[in-house]
């Protein structure tokens, strides 16, 4: 039910209770209410649910008169939106406001269905405006509900909505490169009342880059950005027809001038699932004579397939013009991109990233051991890793497998199956 309250118009005061409204047709004294059956003393207003709350407020205003109903009806758990207006004499003066699950869903979808929240809910309100006085009064109603009332509002995408100056401080945020999980958390210190979850920040942002590209698609986007800023690209052509798909390759005049004077070692770390969609990342970096990093290239790819990989490693040795190729490689272990590697560059020497593989172990092991002992083991692993020479390594793993073997054999056998078995030659010292 909704919370009762009584609206002092100009003309009257109106009583909502649950969305009923009685409007009296003349000024009524606040001590002598009438009703349609009796007199009621307003110390002593009872309705079926409820004491009424006799606090007066003047509705001069639509958004006003709004702004109140849709607090009322927040509060037993629906929200109110505007089903469609009516101009009198040039200006809005009627106005059907329904509950938010009213209507019925329309879709154009042909092959999947898309789900939706209404329900053909009946519930509506008509407010007209009363020329003579300038106020709204609600003059029409339906008070009834097909549904349950919602006990979390926020499954309402209506009451989540930003307002101006909360969208404003999204671009601004968004200007400064600020995440929009950060984003999120400066709004909802702004005001903790408020409905917003994540999600409603990234859809802001959504329209805030669409609007950015112009009506452009994210890949000419990107071509636009790319030529504006010095940056050679190429785009993969399906073989055998000119369809381009979203593979592109791009690297800046500088970096090729760099990577022409450095090729000696190169990274390859490719990451999923990190950007607005859900595409491959690679990146490419090399190695200086005095040990800094320098970016080479950068490339999205479609798929995590090897046919993928040769593309943008293919791309790669072009740049080089015939120069040295790379004696060393360093990537994780991606299958497909080894195997990527090895085929572009087969005399190269093959190695594993050290920090991928403690990142692996950690998470497969950590789960096993203590706080304490999870140290111990990180320790063992490190000095084995290390060892100087074959002897001395074939020391420590025996040492290892000893510790290990009287209590987590299972640790000791993910350990060696799956790096030290096959793979200890790319990444242990020795």
């Amino acid at each position: 039910m909704l919370v009762n309250q009584v609206i002092r118009c100009n003309k009257g005061i109106r009583i909502i209770d649950a969305g009923v409204n009685i409007l009296t047709e003349e000024t009524v004294d606040t001590e002598e209410m009438v009703d349609t059956e009796e007199t009621v003393d307003t110390e002593e207003m009872v309705d079926t649910d409820e004491t009424v709350d006799t606090e007066e407020t003047d509705v001069n205003s639509l958004d006003e008169l709004k702004k109140r109903i849709q607090e009322i009806a927040n509060a037993d758990g629906f929200v109110i939106v505007t089903r469609r207006s009516k101009k009198i004499e040039g200006r809005t003066g009627r106005v059907w406001l329904e509950c938010g699950r009213g209507g019925e869903h329309q879709t154009t979808a042909t092959l999947k269905k898309a789900g939706s929240k209404k329900t053909g809910c009946p519930f509506y309100l008509l407010v007209m405006q009363n020329h003579p006085y300038e106020t709204w009064e609600i003059k029409d109603e339906k008070i009834e509900h097909n549904h349950e009332l919602c006990k979390d509002l926020s499954a309402h995408a209506f009451v989540r909505r930003f307002i101006p100056s909360e969208k404003k401080l999204i671009e601004e945020l968004t200007a400064q490169n600020i995440e929009p999980r950060k984003i999120f958390r400066t709004i909802r210190k702004q005001d903790p009342d408020k409905f917003h979850v994540q999600k409603d920040v990234q859809n802001v942002l959504a329209k805030i880059r669409a609007e950015q590209r112009q009506g452009l698609t994210p890949m000419q986007s990107l071509e636009n950005v790319l030529i504006n800023n010095d940056f050679i690209y190429e785009t993969w052509e399906q073989p055998g027809t000119k369809i381009i798909t979203t593979e592109i390759f791009f690297l800046h005049e500088y970096s090729k001038d760099m990577w022409r004077a450095f090729p000696h070692v190169m990274l390859i770390d490719a990451t999923y699932k990190t950007n607005l969609y859900n595409m491959p990342f690679m990146q490419i970096v090399g190695i200086t004579p005095t040990n800094h990093s320098l970016c080479i290239a950068h490339a999205v790819v479609s798929k995590e397939r090897g046919d993928n990989f040769v593309w943008v490693l293919k791309r790669i040795k072009s740049m080089l013009d015939e120069c040295m190729e790379p004696r060393v490689i360093v990537t994780d272990r991606d299958m497909a991109l080894m195997g990527a590697y090895a085929n572009v560059f087969p005399n190269a020497s093959r190695l594993l990233c050290r920090w991928h593989i403690q990142q692996n172990v950690m998470k497969h092991c950590k789960a096993a051991f203590t706080e304490e002992d999870c140290d111990k083991f990180l320790s063992f692993w490190g000095t084995l890793i290390e060892s100087p020479s074959i002897p001395i390594y074939e020391y420590h793993l025996r040492n290892l497998r000893k510790r290990l073997v009287e209590c987590k054999r299972s640790i000791f056998n993910y350990v060696y199956d799956n790096w030290l078995k096959d793979y200890k030659e790319m990444f242990a010292f020795a």
